[in-house]
Parts: C-alpha cells; sequence; structure tokens
C-alpha cells in the first residue's frame, strides 16, 4: 500500500503544486518548516526551539542531500486514516485523506514508533501518531530498528531532523487541543543537543 506509494519518484521535492518546487530535500525542508515556524508566530507560540532547527538544516553540508530521489508520501497516517486489516498479522489495507502528501524522503514519515517521550509512556500499540510526517508501510512494524536500519550517521541526523519537525508540528497542535506538553521542550532539547553535536564533528 503505502510502500507502492514511496515507488512513485517525481523531479522535485516538496508538496504538490501550487505550492513550491525544489531541487533538493534539503531546500523542501527549510521551506516546510519556515511555514510552520510562521504558523507559530501568528499563534504568539514559542519558536526558538524550531528556529534553532531550521539553523541546523540550513547548517547540513551533506546528510540532507543525501536523499537525491524525491518518493511520494502520504504525509498524514494516523489511527483514523489507515484501513488495518487484523488476522495473523496487522496489514494496511487502504488509506484515506492525502491532503498533506509531499515528495521527499519516505523514512520522514515513519520516525517515533515505539518513542518514549519525556514525560510520557511508551505506547507500543499506538504505533501511529497525528503529525506531518506520521507513518508508512504496508507492514507495521514492531520496533523503530525496523524501518532505520542502516543507522548510519547520516541517517541519524535525518531521524533528528524529521523528529524535530514533527515536535514542531505538535507545538501548533497545542493551539487546537490546549494541554501541558512541557515534553515536547525537553525533547526538543535533545534534539537540537544531537544535531549540535554532528554539525561541529
Amino acid at each position: 500500500m503505502s510502500k507502492d506509494i514511496n515507488k512513485v519518484e517525481n523531479i522535485d521535492f516538496g508538496f504538490p503544486d501550487p505550492c513550491g518546487r525544489f531541487t533538493s530535500w534539503k531546500q523542501a525542508l527549510v521551506d516546510i518548516l519556515a511555514n510552520m515556524i510562521g504558523d507559530l508566530e501568528r499563534y504568539s507560540l514559542s519558536v526558538a526551539a524550531p528556529k534553532k532547527l531550521l539553523k541546523c538544516i540550513i547548517e547540513d553540508k551533506q546528510y540532507l542531500n543525501e536523499i537525491r530521489k524525491p518518493k511520494l508520501c502520504h504525509g498524514d497516517l494516523w489511527p483514523k486514516n489507515v484501513l488495518i486489516k487484523s488476522n495473523k498479522n496487522l496489514r494496511i489495507v487502504g488509506l484515506l485523506d492525502s491532503e498533506r502528501a509531499f515528495w521527499g524522503d519516505p523514512k520522514a514519515e515513519w520516525i517515533i514508533l515505539g518513542a518514549r517521550f519525556a514525560g510520557q509512556k511508551s505506547k507500543k500499540n499506538h504505533v501511529f501518531r497525528c503529525g506531518l510526517f506520521s507513518a508508512d508501510y504496508i507492514e507495521i512494524p514492531t520496533s523503530l530498528s525496523e524501518r532505520f536500519t542502516d543507522n548510519s550517521e547520516g541517517e541519524l541526523f535525518r531521524r533528528q531532523i524529521y523528529l524535530g519537525i514533527y515536535l514542531t508540528q505538535r507545538k501548533l497542535e497545542s493551539q487546537r487541543f490546549p494541554r501541558n506538553e512541557q515534553w515536547i521542550e525537553e525533547e526538543f532539547n535533545s534534539v537540537l543537543s544531537i544535531l549540535k553535536a554532528t554539525l561541529d564533528r
């Protein structure tokens, strides 16, 4: 299902027309995050951490540009948008609501399975999370290691970038669904620390 979607390639990165087209994944991420920061500012929400994340993306010289082929990604796979058939194994049999689809790195959609965020328990049976980058794959992995297998420095760097974008999305959601999400800032500090250490090497 989404594995087949990810096989579809394009020549440009980013969201479909009429949004801008970009020749690199890095440029597309700069645009995506800059727009999200603009939304945060309109709602008078804190932009300090997302701006630091944007700086890390801009300063990256290699890792984001390792993604050279724009692949089609659904962009919003969470429980209400996924039809799942349950027999011996869970399988995705249908996808709904694709207005957040984008051209980019399919791994950007699967970043937080089994993650334990600050102040939260890991939800092993809730494998999808609502957000700009949420989930992918026809078979539901049971651990993050099934999705990220090479553990190269570039992949580890990109995973932190994607996680930071997800955290930015959660900050935006706090405008619609008021709640105490101090863990977002705590997790952002961890992401930024890892990114800075990588860029300083």
